[in-house]
């Protein structure tokens, strides 16, 4: 039987997609000379809900630099990833634990 035990990684799959969908954003971005072609328009949304949690935890204004705020977003995103990564990792181990008894 085919097993998958090997093959869900997701703790580490989640955010290195979370990664190229950043860095393919950003050389659109940088390629459109600040305007993206709408077909990239999805990845904003894909990449950037972490960034939305992060600005409801955080009180407006706290973070000036504009850098400094990309790469708090960035890195909270990886983290936030990471976890949900887990997570599924976890639910899906303990899934299959209970399906085999």
């Amino acid at each position: 039987m085919f097993r998958t035990t090997h093959l869900l990684r997701l703790r580490w799959i989640l955010p290195g997609i979370h990664v190229a969908l950043v860095t393919v954003y950003l050389l659109a971005l940088v390629a459109g000379a600040g305007h993206i072609p709408h077909g990239f328009d999805a990845l904003f949304y894909c990449t950037a809900w972490p960034c939305f949690l992060l600005d409801m935890i955080l009180p407006k204004g706290s973070i000036r630099n504009p850098l400094l705020s990309l790469i708090i977003c960035f890195l909270f995103g990886l983290i936030t990833y990471f976890i949900v990564g887990f997570l599924v990792d976890f639910a899906v181990k303990k899934f299959r634990r209970e399906e085999s008894r």
